[in-house]
């Protein structure tokens, strides 16, 4: 079934990710090929990506503007890392106003910090492209991918169960040198946010409030893209007050979607609600977000609404964009208040 309203950014931002095919475009879409064709022609015409190989081995990928490559360790710090990186397209970013460009060095600088302490790479590069309406800043290692650092420091089942970890903030596997905020508040400080690591692509739309996870074409590395518009209204400050207390200015919300817990609509068993609540702990109030989850089962709820919320009394959890079986199944296995 085709899908409606396909947006050139979201052609583009499925570019990003490495070189890819016609045809695994249109799948990712729900389109035919000759539909995603249109849309690669337009960006083409653009400026925006080009063809690579030829015939069955054609392949599309981002056309930058500037790109930037150092060796791991840099030898400084990524703040130093990005400011040499502004101070060389200071004529290009002139465009951006103050609020876009304080949420991109959050961002990129947070990324850069990524790749030099986490992903046991050889060399990052960070390549920039700024148009009329938006800067496009990518950060890409050549690591062991950050799903598949995650999986193995937590000891968790697989890639997908490692990017709801991420997803769910204050997770990290150095907590004597970070917070664990680095990734999830990037991901909410512009438009469009994507990882790309090990098989998997993390996508985080802002502007339409959506989260998903789809197949990727990256086997090594860790590959993130950051959209934003050059003259956005979105602040640092807003981002980090939605999710914390006005009063001690502390880190205590979470939204987590549940459907990321394992790319799947279905979830019965106790072992998946011990996923899903790891690390949920961390915060007062937690929302899980039921989106694209059509059915779950008897366990799973005692599990995360009985037994986990027992455990933890400082952590509320609270269910949301439940479907009607999901929501009698929930209501029905919530623990009764007492008489």
């Amino acid at each position: 079934m085709q899908r409606r309203g396909i947006r050139k950014g979201d052609v583009l931002a499925a570019v990003a990710g490495g070189p890819v095919s016609t045809g695994a475009l249109a799948e990712t879409f729900g389109v035919t090929r000759q539909a995603i064709h249109h849309h690669l022609r337009t960006l083409e015409n653009d400026g925006l990506v080009h063809q690579v190989g030829q015939g069955r081995a054609t392949r599309w990928q981002l056309t930058w503007g500037h790109q930037f490559t150092w060796p791991l360790p840099p030898g400084v710090g990524e703040d130093v890392v990005w400011n040499q990186v502004r101070d060389q397209l200071a004529d290009e970013l002139a465009v951006v106003n103050d609020p876009t460009m304080a949420c991109l060095t959050y961002g990129v600088s947070g990324m850069l910090n990524n790749a030099i302490d986490h992903s046991g790479g050889t060399q990052v590069s960070v390549h920039v492209d700024v148009s009329d309406n938006d800067v496009t800043v990518a950060v890409s290692d050549d690591g062991i991918g950050a799903f598949r650092h995650v999986r193995e420091h937590f000891g968790l089942p697989g890639e997908l169960d490692a990017i709801a970890h991420i997803a769910k903030g204050s997770q990290t596997t150095a907590p004597e040198a970070h917070s664990g905020q680095g990734l999830f508040f990037t991901s909410r400080v512009v438009d469009w946010f994507q990882l790309e690591a090990n098989g998997h692509i993390w996508k985080v739309d802002n502007l339409r409030g959506d989260t998903t996870v789809a197949p990727g074409t990256a086997d090594t590395g860790s590959h993130v893209l950051l959209r934003t518009a050059v003259a956005g209204t979105r602040r640092t400050k807003d981002i980090f007050d939605a999710f914390s207390e006005p009063d001690h200015n502390q880190f205590d919300r979470a939204t987590l979607r549940v459907s990321l817990a394992d790319h799947g609509k279905t979830f019965v068993s106790r072992s998946e609600a011990k996923r899903i609540a790891a690390g949920l702990e961390a915060y007062a109030q937690v929302e899980l977000d039921f989106t694209d989850v059509q059915e779950i089962g008897q366990g799973f709820v005692d599990e995360l609404f009985r037994v986990w919320t027992t455990g933890h009394p400082g952590t509320r959890l609270t269910p949301t964009n439940m479907n009607r079986e999901v929501t009698f199944m929930v209501e029905r296995g919530l623990p009764r208040p007492r008489s």
